[in-house]
């Protein structure tokens, strides 16, 4: 089985499917510069996740974006109740 990894530069602990990174690409979809991470998300513990963003996003942009890795029950996961 093959498996891919990121490096999350120990801000990401537990593996998840919501664990992503953005980066800056050109038109054929090639990183310009891999190293230069636009956003990062992932799941730090049970509860817990991290968020790292920079520009070009501005910082609503990058909350949308990390918003939009939870399905419909966005209330439940950030425990948000009325």
């Amino acid at each position: 089985r093959k498996v891919y990894r990121m490096n999350f530069h120990n801000r990401v602990l537990r593996a998840s499917s919501k664990n992503f990174q953005l980066i800056k690409a050109d038109s054929s979809f090639k990183a310009e510069t891999p190293e230069f991470l636009a956003m990062q998300f992932g799941r730090v513990d049970e509860t817990s996740f991290s968020f790292d963003a920079s520009g070009p996003l501005s910082p609503l942009q990058a909350f949308a974006i990390a918003l939009s890795v939870f399905d419909d029950r966005v209330y439940e996961a950030l425990h948000i109740y009325y």
